[in-house]
């Protein structure tokens, strides 16, 4: 996967598959393009693509903002939202023209013109990318720590912890025992956390799915986990305003 910027879209996605003959262009509910091409094109040829298709584009993005407005809303003022350690703080009072961020202490503030559209597509994505960074503060603090607890109660042994910001997925653990974890994790309850760092440990030992590998799961996590996995189908790696941290 790769990404690279387009004006008016912002950051477009894009996926390359071995069996593509066409480009296949979505918008998911973060409202950036998602781009599925064949394997070896260019940048440049998706960008004549999508702008070659701006008018069904741009009926798709107002689709998908009118369902995005009816079922996460926007970041703007009034939007009650917290990471885990923080809260969203937005002020129209920028002098420069700009808008600009800041992460410390118990805040997330942004800080944007007061003529500025909040509803931009780009200024949303804005915001979206620095409650990516406040994510990724807090599981630098958070989940290397779980994930060593849990590996040594369970005499598991893996390499390293990574942390990135993925868009579909919550995990994955490599062959040779290196775990990579999605920030946006820092969003869930600790159980759900814990059934991910377990689900990955346990990759450790199974790289496959198999009776195996649910059963030495099964047993970290004490018999819950078909009632954690139900729970966790709840939630998606997309950010939101309706993402706003509540343990549960």
């Amino acid at each position: 996967m790769r990404t690279f910027q387009m004006k008016p879209y912002g950051e477009v996605i894009v996926t390359e598959r071995s069996r593509m003959t066409r480009i296949i262009l979505r918008i998911g509910s973060d409202l950036r393009l998602r781009v599925t091409a064949p394997i070896g094109m260019s940048d440049n040829d998706i960008r004549r693509f999508i702008a070659s298709n701006e008018e069904p584009i741009s009926k798709m993005l107002e689709k998908v903002r009118a369902n995005h407005s009816a079922d996460a809303g926007y970041f703007e003022p009034g939007v009650e939202f917290r990471t885990r350690r923080r809260r969203l703080r937005m002020m129209p009072t920028s002098k420069d023209g700009k808008a600009s961020a800041t992460i410390g202490g118990e805040w997330v503030s942004v800080v944007y013109p007061p003529d500025l559209d909040v509803r931009d597509l780009g200024f949303q994505e804005f915001v979206t990318k620095v409650i990516g960074r406040a994510y990724m503060m807090e599981a630098a603090e958070v989940l290397p720590k779980m994930v060593e607890r849990i590996a040594k109660a369970n005499r598991l042994k893996y390499r390293k912890v990574d942390l990135r910001d993925m868009k579909s997925k919550w995990g994955s653990c490599s062959s040779d025992g290196r775990i990579c974890l999605n920030v946006q994790l820092m969003k869930l309850p600790d159980r759900l956390i814990e059934l991910v760092v377990a689900h990955e440990l346990t990759h450790t030992i199974h790289m496959d799915h198999s009776k195996a590998f649910y059963a030495d799961l099964d047993k970290i996590l004490a018999g819950r986990h078909d009632e954690l996995n139900n729970e966790l189908k709840k939630y998606d790696t997309i950010v939101t305003p309706s993402d706003s941290y509540v343990e549960a």
